[in-house]
């Protein structure tokens, strides 16, 4: 059990995690699922025109191939550089939360999940460091 809890297996898994999510960003049904999701906190429907469509599939493909070369060219760097680049995603994302974009609370959960990485990059450095 300890042996899985490592830190080439802790950026595998958020690599994995953050393919999967950028695949239904990409997919064809991504705006009806950012409708329903919007329409669970605000009550309404409104429609993604595709401007918006456009920049939700590229934020897609940018996260797919991050995820790709995580899990292709494991580096313990890329675990530190994925949690700075996720605190500043998560400041983002509660930004809009609390100025109306309420749906992103669906994504915040996400994106605090994948902070875990960060304990599994400090713990294999003070391995390295003794």
């Amino acid at each position: 059990m300890k042996d899985l809890l490592t830190l080439n297996n802790a950026i595998k898994f958020f690599a994995c995690m953050d393919i999967f999510l950028g695949s239904i960003l990409v997919s064809p049904i991504a705006g009806w699922i950012v409708e329903f999701m919007h329409s669970i906190v605000s009550h309404e429907i409104h429609p993604i025109d595709e401007y918006h469509m456009f920049l939700m599939k590229l934020l897609g493909i940018t996260v797919i191939l991050w995820g790709l070369i995580r899990v292709n060219h494991l580096e313990k760097y890329h675990a530190k550089y994925d949690c700075i680049a996720r605190c500043f995603v998560l400041v983002l994302m509660t930004y809009y939360c609390f100025h109306g974009l309420t749906f992103m609370f669906f994504f915040l959960a996400a994106e605090s999940f994948g902070l875990l990485q960060w304990v599994f990059y400090v713990r294999e450095t003070k391995k390295e460091n003794v």
